[in-house]
Order: structure tokens, then C-alpha cells, then sequence
């Protein structure tokens, strides 16, 4: 379920970035997803994308 997306996808981007910023990821518009924020995929369901997303802030970073 949702829920339980956030809160993988939180305890993903928290071993990359502080709270503020992680925060500040699912919100922002992110050029690994289309130009599409986070939190709308987290709402849609869509995880593989999510943590692709995540695996390449680990191959470079966000900001």
C-alpha cells in the first residue's frame, strides 16, 4: 500500500540525505522520473520507478 511505499522510499532516501532534504526530494521535480515529483508516485503506486530514482541519487546526487 502507500503507506508502506513512503516509508521505504524515506528509509532509502535517508541513508543518502538529511530529513530536509529528503523531504525536499519527494516534493521537487525530478528529471529520473520524467520531470514528475516523488511524492505523486508514491500516491500512484508506482515503486519500481520510485526506487530506479533512488538508485541513480546513488550514482550521483540531487541538488
Amino acid at each position: 500500500d502507500r503507506v508502506d511505499l513512503l516509508e521505504l522510499v524515506m528509509s532509502q532516501l535517508l541513508r543518502l540525505y538529511t530529513p530536509a532534504v529528503a523531504e525536499r526530494w519527494l516534493v521537487a521535480l525530478n528529471p529520473h522520473l520524467g520531470d514528475r515529483r516523488p511524492i505523486d508516485l508514491v500516491r500512484a503506486g508506482h515503486s519500481q520507478d520510485l526506487l530506479a530514482a533512488i538508485s541513480a541519487e546513488r550514482a550521483g546526487s540531487f541538488m
